[in-house]
């Protein structure tokens, strides 16, 4: 499945190299999940998400020039929506397949986190290009199943690239 964030950025400029940023950022969900029940019947089970993103972040800028590092924190909230499940059950004699509105295993919709990101921004005219390394510490999971082997992952590390005008 491709992976990739989407999505619009606003920043404002403050005074000594400071600004702060606010994004939307789309990404598409998908998790499989499959096993055996005692009776020998399988199942294989794909959930899909669309996942949304709300950071609003502190960014500090070093330098003066067509190149800026910059550091950025702040928090974010992310928000799970059209959260749905096709599943599949084989048994030895025949196999039945369903498609479900939503999750047994979504445990929060929506959930806050802490960032912390850096990169640099390159200025050519009247375009900025802003590669980032972005680390994201969610504070409760998304996804987990009643065993608490299957769970969202409370780490998130991406690489990300701004453009702006």
């Amino acid at each position: 499945m491709v992976r990739y964030t989407v999505g619009p950025m606003v920043e404002l400029s403050l005074p000594f190299g400071l600004g702060v940023e606010a994004d939307a950022l789309y990404k598409r969900q998908h998790f499989s999940s499959f096993g055996q029940t005692f009776d020998g019947t399988s199942f294989h089970t794909d959930t899909y998400a669309n996942s949304w993103e709300f950071p609003l972040l502190l960014k500090k800028r070093f330098w003066h020039g067509p190149l800026r590092p910059y550091l950025a924190g702040g928090v974010s909230i992310n928000t799970m929506a059209g959260v749905h499940e096709i599943s599949r059950t084989f048994t030895n004699a025949f196999s039945s397949s369903g498609e479900s509105g939503g999750s047994a295993l979504l445990e929060n919709r929506t959930r806050a986190g802490l960032v912390l990101g850096g990169g640099f921004e390159i200025r050519a005219l009247f375009l900025r290009v802003a590669p980032e390394i972005r680390y994201t510490r969610w504070g409760s999971e998304s996804f987990r199943d009643a065993s608490g082997f299957l769970r969202s992952n409370d780490n998130q590390a991406e690489v990300l690239l701004g453009l702006s005008f």
